[in-house]
């Protein structure tokens, strides 16, 4: 006949591995949905740094734009207040022309994206 200790001795141990599976087990979903968590956050994080990045561009490529625009413009303006005449406005907006002319491509993709 086995003694009563011994009984015991199995069933605790039984209990205690139970337990710490138990625990294992909590612990490994508990990691699982914080780096599910974290993984999501560092997307978030990477795809508001892109979409700002991507936003700064557009603006400065707009500002070019808005400048060669006015640059463009201005000349004819002050050919109608008679400040200069229409070969001196053509003149300027042909200097103007060649000095910087901003990426229209790069910037309509941009405004789809």
């Amino acid at each position: 006949m086995v003694p009563a200790e011994i009984y015991i001795a199995i069933v605790t141990a039984v209990i205690t591995a139970a337990v710490t599976l138990l625990a294992v087990f909590l612990t490994n979903r508990g990691n699982t949905n914080r780096l599910v968590l974290q993984l999501e956050h560092e997307r978030n994080t990477k795809r508001a740094a892109l979409q700002r990045e991507k936003l700064e561009e557009l603006y400065v490529l707009a500002v070019k734009f808005i400048r060669l625009l006015g640059s463009h413009c201005l000349p004819y303006v002050r050919v109608m207040e008679g400040k200069l005449d229409y070969n001196q406005a053509l003149d300027l907006t042909i200097e103007s022309g060649n000095k910087e002319t901003p990426d229209f491509d790069r910037l309509q993709m941009l405004i789809d994206v």
